[in-house]
């Protein structure tokens, strides 16, 4: 694959889809320092290019980098209604424990796709930690709402009135 993409930029350098591939490629071959290299080339080529920025978002937050909220944040203005980013963006800042910033871009994710199971799922499981479990009741509920057969959500749901002393 090295091979052909190489092709490909040799005929253009600046080609933003060859270099994403390239960095792409190096990723699966977890070279994550060209992969991150190869996959800024290409933003850098096609300055819109929503997957670059997608990319180096999970790639940046994988590795704890703060740098993924602006990378995130770019891809949420290339694309505003896509509800996933807004939810990678609060699991980003759910892993940090900062909570506000989780709820917050998890409730513009759940606001632009109300079947966000993930996102409602996630707004119960912060409420739980922050012991507002009535909250957290609802949120399960919402997540069970977008997908019935959401094991965790029930799961979620139940650890909620159990805590609220709602054992029936």
């Amino acid at each position: 694959a090295l091979k052909y993409v190489n092709e490909v930029l040799e005929l253009d350098a600046s080609s933003g889809e060859a270099l994403f591939l390239k960095g792409y490629i190096y990723l699966e071959l977890e070279d994550t320092t060209n992969a991150v290299r190869f996959i800024a080339q290409s933003i850098d080529a096609n300055p819109d290019y929503f997957e670059a920025y997608d990319l180096l978002g999970v790639i940046s937050a994988s590795r704890g980098e703060s740098a993924a909220v602006d990378f995130y944040q770019k891809a949420a203005e290339l694309q505003p209604q896509n509800s996933m980013i807004q939810y990678k963006l609060g699991l980003f800042y759910q892993n940090r424990a900062q909570w506000n910033d989780a709820i917050e871009s998890y409730f513009k994710a759940a606001e632009l796709d109300p079947n966000n199971q993930y996102a409602h799922f996630n707004l119960g499981y912060i409420h739980t930690e922050l012991d507002l479990f009535e909250l957290a009741r609802d949120h399960f509920t919402n997540a069970i709402r977008a997908n019935d057969l959401y094991e965790q959500a029930y799961y979620g749901r139940a650890y909620a009135l159990e805590s609220l002393g709602q054992l029936d």
